[in-house]
């Protein structure tokens, strides 16, 4: 454990001083947000400047965080980058909390076990850069939080104290939702839970008092700026409609799977109907593609190309999508191993439905895919991954090895070297 502390604050600084001293200019989709900025600043958060937001799909979170600093940040660059930066470590600090308080380890424990968020692969360029995942990231962690406290003290609460802190949970939920919409989905995965739990308690009266002021705090303050927009998006932002794509949510669940390899291959249920399920799906999924009816997805061809020769990249681009396509499938299943096995671990079953609901969203997204947003479920899959008692003498290799994908992923937007 000492020594993968170690590896992952290393991790924690070469992220640091790759977003403090990047004197590089804004880069990726960093260039999109200073405007809007400067639009509130004009306007003011009021109807005119919800309505001329552009190239932001995201809500007016980042606007809230960044124009109050601009004098500090003259909305430059590193600046920008610094304030993301400092969201991160209060998410690592509020994901920290919520494990100490929830699973009863010691604070040295609680921050070990967080930290784990450096080998997730695709949290680093959103860490690093200035983008809108980390500030609506934090918020949805603190919100995250106040659920696990309430699970965690249902029966001792008195119904004043579950009132206040359920809707101190719908404002950093509201304020959630504002920075990545996607994280509306934590409304219902928290009544899933809720009224499961209470059902099996037969306390549905307390869940009222947990849920209602959440449901009616979180709408009040997201409704009034979805129906300025009618819909989701600022109405200026391009839109690109289309049917749900399945193909997307598969390949979401395909990256988490990679990403649960790396922090704990152990997590992955490995009984023989599982693995012969998997298998099922590899197969029919290459059949498919061999008859032109399948899904082509083919990452990092040309890297390919260069380690195998181009001779074999008709292979590689048959199989790589059934591949993805089979563990992604085994991620799944996995997730219903352990929510029986977690079944009266209500945070856990809490962090597991809402992880998979953001994972999930990615079907939404028609014209694409990004591993941006499996980041956005990142303190959620560390929630549920991550064992830090069990026995792993080959952990420090697969940290490494998730750091360095990941730092090797952010410098392809970074460009720091």
């Amino acid at each position: 454990m000492k020594y993968n502390f170690v590896l992952l604050i290393a991790g924690l600084v070469l992220l640091s001083a790759c977003a403090i001293f990047n004197t590089q200019p804004f880069v990726f989709d960093e260039p999109l947000f200073p405007p809007n900025i400067e639009l509130m600043e004009k306007y003011g958060f009021g109807k005119q400047f919800l309505l001329e937001m552009k190239d932001q799909a995201p809500g007016p979170l980042y606007e809230f965080v960044h124009l109050p600093l601009k004098s500090l940040t003259h909305l430059e660059p590193q600046g920008l980058r610094s304030v993301n930066l400092f969201f991160f470590y209060i998410t690592i600090l509020i994901l920290t909390l919520t494990v100490h308080q929830s699973r009863n380890f010691s604070w040295g424990e609680s921050a070990y076990f967080a930290l784990h968020i450096m080998a997730i692969i695709t949290l680093w360029q959103v860490a690093g850069l200035a983008l809108t995942e980390v500030p609506a990231m934090c918020m949805v962690m603190v919100s995250f939080y106040f659920g696990a406290y309430l699970i965690n003290n249902r029966q001792t609460l008195s119904r004043t104290h579950l009132v206040v802190v359920s809707a101190l949970m719908g404002i950093s939920g509201g304020l959630a939702v504002l920075g990545r919409t996607p994280y509306l989905l934590i409304l219902p995965s928290f009544a899933v839970v809720v009224l499961f739990m209470h059902y099996k308690e037969k306390r549905i009266q307390q869940s009222i008092w947990m849920l209602t002021p959440y449901f009616l705090v979180a709408f009040a303050m997201v409704l009034p700026v979805f129906i300025i927009w009618k819909g989701l998006v600022p109405p200026l932002q391009p839109r690109v409609d289309g049917a749900l794509q399945p193909w997307h949510g598969m390949l979401a669940m395909a990256y988490t799977a990679i990403i649960g390899l790396i922090i704990r291959p152990r997590w992955f249920n490995y009984s023989r109907l599982t693995i012969l399920l998997v298998a099922s799906v590899f197969v029919i999924f290459l059949i498919l593609n061999m008859l032109g009816y399948g899904f082509i997805y083919a990452p990092m061809s040309q890297t390919v190309v260069k380690i195998i020769g181009l001779q074999f990249i008709d292979v590689y681009v048959l199989s790589v999508s059934p591949l993805l396509a089979a563990i992604g499938c085994w991620f799944m299943l996995s997730c219903f191993y352990k929510a029986k096995e977690h079944i009266t671990d209500y945070v856990y079953l809490f962090a597991l439905i809402f992880a998979l609901a953001i994972l999930a969203s990615s079907m939404k997204i028609s014209h694409q895919f990004s591993s941006r947003y499996v980041a956005q479920a990142a303190p959620f899959l560390v929630y549920i991954f991550v064992d830090i008692h069990e026995k792993d003498s080959w952990k420090w290799i697969r940290i490494i090895i998730g750091m360095t994908l990941g730092f090797l992923s952010f410098n392809t937007y970074a460009k720091i070297f």
